[in-house]
């Protein structure tokens, strides 16, 4: 809805004629803009090079990222005894 009242519609502009068939600003919006890689996703539906490109697994060795891992009483560390 927010990028629907960005784009400047007139509210009362489809009010002018009755019924209100057409009310713009109850048109759902568009989805066109919000993910352009969602149709690539779709047009891989299988695990291809496309995936292969992107993937993680194969290269875990060139990941080189810090991480501090901790557990506390109440995590999902505790196990019931």
């Amino acid at each position: 809805m927010r990028r629907r009242a960005e784009q400047k519609y007139d509210p009362l502009g489809g009010s002018k004629v009755l019924p209100l068939i057409s009310y713009p600003v109850l048109e759902a919006p568009s989805g066109e803009g919000i993910a352009p890689y969602f149709k690539d996703w779709l047009a891989h539906p299988n695990f291809d090079e496309y995936w292969k490109r992107i993937s993680i697994e194969d290269h875990y060795a060139q990941i080189q990222v810090p991480v501090y891992g901790m557990g506390a009483w109440y995590d999902i560390f505790w196990a019931e005894r």
